[in-house]
């Protein structure tokens, strides 16, 4: 397995009996694939981290990963128990919806005017996998979903003609299924974490340098100087704590210049970062409210 996609997890643990996270969508989670295709041979990661905005509804965002490649790739939104991506300005598609009964068919539509796949789900069990018992929905084509997990394919089913299995899934380090035929090296070897989710991803680079942000420290109102950014549309602002907790987030539409009113925040160190309106990162600093 490359260098690359190992960067992604934090140390790697012996499979343990805890029970898995009871959300399917949130930060810290990493799916490993790999891909065999006439144009694509190799292992990508998916890994969920921070929050944008689309169409006006919540999303968490999720970035791909292979050699020499780690992108913004989409967001991912989690309603009960249905599971939604939307990617740029595509129609948001469902991908799974674990309110399904047995007989129901699950049609999956990955691209707009494509055709569907069509899953027949024929049972509901539970089954024991590395260790942790796990709510294992059963189709007919030999496609399975593990509740919380997703697909034993991967999070996200790339297209046709792909074929593709899931080698690893990890939540906040802690590796939860691995494929051990599938990697070069063995599933409990330490493995270097994601620095700082929210602000360091390679897709979402920071670009500082192109920020005028002023005073700061501040009291009252830090402004920030955009004239320079090439950008249209609405911008996603967002603050962090120290703790990465996204404490505040609000939109406005694209100006030269941005006034963020810090009056009513304790005192104290936060991460201020801006998003463009495909979700991508265009600046990230640091604040101090005095």
């Amino acid at each position: 397995m490359n260098k690359r996609l190992l960067f992604l997890l934090f140390t790697c643990l012996i499979f343990s009996q805890t029970a898995t996270s009871q959300t399917m969508i949130e930060d810290g989670k990493v799916w490993i694939s790999q891909l065999v295709g006439p144009t694509v041979d190799g292992d990508y990661a998916l890994h969920i981290c921070g929050d944008t905005i689309l169409n006006n509804m919540n999303y968490k965002k999720a970035y791909y990963v292979d050699i020499g490649n780690d992108r913004y790739f989409g967001g991912f939104r989690e309603v009960g128990n249905k599971v939604y991506f939307q990617e740029e300005q595509n129609p948001e598609i469902l991908l799974y919806d674990f309110d399904l009964e047995i007989q129901d068919t699950f049609q999956l539509i990955i691209a707009p005017g494509a055709p569907s796949i069509d899953f027949v789900l024929e049972s509901i069990q539970m089954e024991t996998i590395q260790g942790i018992e796990m709510e294992v929905y059963n189709f007919a084509n030999e496609q399975k979903w593990v509740r919380h997990i997703g697909s034993m394919d991967g999070l996200y089913y790339i297209g046709f003609g792909v074929a593709q299995s899931l080698g690893s899934y990890a939540e906040n380090g802690n590796i939860l299924w691995c494929e051990e035929f599938f990697f070069s090296q063995s599933c409990n070897e330490y493995y270097q974490s994601i620095d700082e989710c929210f602000t360091t991803s390679t897709a979402d680079l920071l670009r500082n340098q192109e920020l005028t942000y002023y005073p700061n420290p501040t009291s009252s109102t830090l402004t920030i100087d955009l004239e320079d950014l090439d950008q249209q549309g609405k911008l996603t602002i967002s603050i962090w704590d120290l703790g990465k907790r996204r404490i505040n987030h609000f939109q406005s539409t694209y100006s030269p210049r941005l006034e963020i009113d810090l009056t009513h925040f304790s005192k104290g160190v936060y991460f201020i970062s801006l998003e463009n309106s495909q979700g991508i990162t265009i600046g990230t600093f640091k604040a101090v409210k005095m």
